[in-house]
């Protein structure tokens, strides 16, 4: 029902999903990104798609604990 509060249990649960979605979607361009440019490059060993992982990782945790500290 509109104007209706929602319960603290159901805000906790969608405030907590949606640092799930924040963490994923870095890192999954990141690791994307690098094997695009892996492919296009020819490299035989994944170089890029490490390098693309680490750098999603690092944004992922930075937007959560920016998320996490301001609350």
């Amino acid at each position: 029902m509109p104007g209706m509060p929602m319960p603290k249990r159901l805000e906790e649960i969608a405030r907590y999903g949606g640092l799930a979605f924040q963490m994923a979607l870095p890192i999954a361009v990141g690791a994307w990104l690098g094997s695009v440019m892996d492919h296009r490059q020819g490299t035989s060993k994944p170089y890029w798609t490490l390098l693309g992982l680490l750098i999603g990782l690092v944004l992922a945790f930075a937007g959560v604990w920016s998320r996490l500290k301001d609350r």
